[in-house]
């Protein structure tokens, strides 16, 4: 492990640049845009609301069962709060091309959780998706493969 940490550290990225790939740092240039609002200590999840132009997110485990609106400036707009869920460990956000919202509640980095969720967040309705790794039988397991820190909608699905 010392070994991988090391090649990381001091990797220059020679390889990528043999395959045609630029180094990204010699292009990239990041610009401040806004603070997020403080309403948002742990952003985990962000998602671009195409009906009103907000940038939609949550809090990381263990804080308030929220989606929080807010503009691209960071001016909050909205915190749309959910009684009767739990943030266990809330990793990620997308959203449908019908604009329901999906919150990946699945963060597993003890790899002890029985019980992953995916909550989907309709119009009128909250509808919970159950799952689990069907490959891990013991908890924790031998090898720790059985997180997931982020989701996507694509292709419908």
């Amino acid at each position: 492990m010392f070994l991988f940490g090391l090649k990381t550290a001091t990797c220059d990225c020679h390889s990528e640049k043999k395959l045609g790939f630029a180094n990204g740092r010699s292009f990239s240039k990041i610009t401040h845009v806004a603070k997020l609002p403080l309403e948002l200590p742990e952003s985990s999840g962000l998602i671009y609301s195409k009906k009103d132009g907000m940038l939609i997110s949550n809090n990381d485990s263990g804080n308030k069962s929220e989606l929080i609106s807010f503009r691209p400036n960071g001016d909050l707009v909205n915190i749309q709060s959910f009684e009767t869920l739990k943030n266990i460990d809330w990793e990620d956000l997308t959203q449908d091309d019908q604009g329901n919202v999906y919150i990946g509640d699945f963060g597993n980095n003890r790899q002890m959780r029985k019980d992953l969720k995916i909550y989907k967040i309709g119009q009128s309705a909250v509808d919970t998706i159950n799952f689990r790794y069907a490959d891990q039988l013991n908890f924790p397991p031998d090898q720790l493969n059985f997180d997931c820190e982020a989701i996507f909608w694509y292709q419908n699905r």
